[in-house]
């Protein structure tokens, strides 16, 4: 178990995401979501990259706090370039959150963070907001798979925050599958076996399309077992859920 702090978080090793990326945080305790959070905002400010993060007024508080301890001053955190957003409104349409609302609010920030002179946008989002509201969730899970056909194309990283312990276990296979990378812990893996690219996920999925879906990841995993292993390598065998 990593035994890091905070503070070593901000100075080195942050999550190993570049522009264009779309990662997921699947995280059980707050000290695993502020030591990335820390982590993520050391990595914007050192590559001059504004930040934007979306948690409730609970989190944003502990946020500040964890930034601070790791030795972030007021040059950074009062000079616009990190960026707390506690209110719902910048992204929901008469109260609800949209798709459309949330895009448009992550195009807006890519082009603020433009005009005042930073190399491109990292954001992320503390997902907990959601719970209760199952039409909601739903919205946000679209939003996630169609973040995934904006992104090649603009200079941003988007870092999705899911409390696993929160969610039902079905919302979090939803996250993998809308998810290009994930952030375990302190490994960032890509997510060749579960991740289904927009179009598809979108569309009006079948049990037997899924069942193909599924069958092709296992495929696909096992000549990676084989690929490995002729290349003299012992890995153990993958485990597929």
């Amino acid at each position: 178990m990593s035994t890091r702090t905070a503070k070593d978080r901000v100075q080195a090793d942050p999550p190993s995401l570049e522009w264009h990326d779309h990662a997921c945080l699947i995280y059980d305790t707050p000290q695993q979501r502020l030591a990335a959070t820390v982590g993520w905002v050391g990595d914007a400010v050192r590559r001059n990259e504004r930040s934007v993060y979306l948690c409730n007024d609970v989190m944003r508080l502990e946020t500040i706090a964890a930034l601070r301890e790791a030795g972030m001053g007021p040059e950074r955190l009062d000079s616009g370039q990190v960026v707390i957003v506690t209110e719902r409104a910048p992204f929901c349409d008469d109260g609800l959150f949209t798709a459309e609302a949330m895009l448009a609010f992550i195009g807006a920030e890519i082009d603020r963070a433009s005009a005042e002179g930073f190399t491109g946008l990292r954001a992320s989002a503390e997902m907990t907001w959601v719970l209760g509201n199952e039409l909601e969730t739903m919205r946000v899970l679209e939003c996630e798979s169609r973040i995934n056909e904006i992104l090649p194309h603009v200079p941003a990283t988007v870092l999705c925050q899911w409390d696993r312990t929160a969610f039902e276990p079905m919302i979090m296979l939803e996250v993998l599958h809308t998810h290009p990378r994930v952030l375990v812990g302190d490994e960032v893996l890509d997510n060749i076996a579960y991740f289904v690219p927009t179009a598809e996920y979108l569309a009006s999925r079948s049990a037997a399309e899924q069942l193909d879906r599924q069958l092709g990841v296992l495929r696909r995993l096992e000549e990676t077992r084989r690929v490995a292993q002729r290349a003299g390598e012992s890995p153990s065998a993958p485990v597929v859920a």
